[in-house]
């Protein structure tokens, strides 16, 4: 199964005048499309959440593909966002949130937004955002939560 599908675009990455593209204005993911439904799995996400979710309902609007898992009645949800586009659109949008605190032990740039429940981390080919809603649980828990989603979330993003 492709969780990512390329759309055309030429094999040359030269310009006019023969030189190579820089890697902050080359399309990395400009023209692909992520099923980020196939990124986690309905009983996923129902274990994370503690609940049976319904299945996941994707959001996309590119260069956003989303998907979201949500327990039936009431307000938890898994949220799983994949944004494409140049190495520089990624870091200005990675940049964007605010009020977050770093996350180590990621090779690439990791973060923790508590007030908005996400986890985001910035690849070398996509902004990768895992947002966990719960009620009556602390925002460790969900932190958690979503730093063990994220792993199973790029292990599949890189296939």
């Amino acid at each position: 199964m492709s969780l990512v599908a390329a759309c055309g675009g030429a094999d040359d990455d030269s310009d006019d005048t023969g030189t190579s593209a820089t890697a902050s204005n080359e399309p990395v993911g400009q023209d692909e499309q992520v099923d980020a439904c196939a990124l986690l799995t309905e009983e996923e996400a129902a274990e994370a959440l503690g609940s049976n979710v319904e299945p996941g309902e994707p959001s996309d609007f590119a260069p956003f593909f989303g998907c979201r898992w949500a327990v039936d009645g009431t307000l938890d949800y898994v949220d799983v966002t994949v944004l494409t586009g140049t190495s520089t659109e990624l870091e200005y949008y990675f940049e964007l949130t605010d009020e977050t605190e770093s996350v180590d032990g990621y090779e690439e740039k990791a973060q923790w937004a508590e007030h908005t429940g996400t986890f985001e981390v910035l690849t070398e080919d996509y902004d990768v955002s895992v947002g966990v809603g719960v009620l009556n649980r602390e925002p460790v828990e969900a932190k958690e939560i979503a730093i063990g989603l994220m792993e199973k979330v790029l292990s599949r993003l890189e296939q």
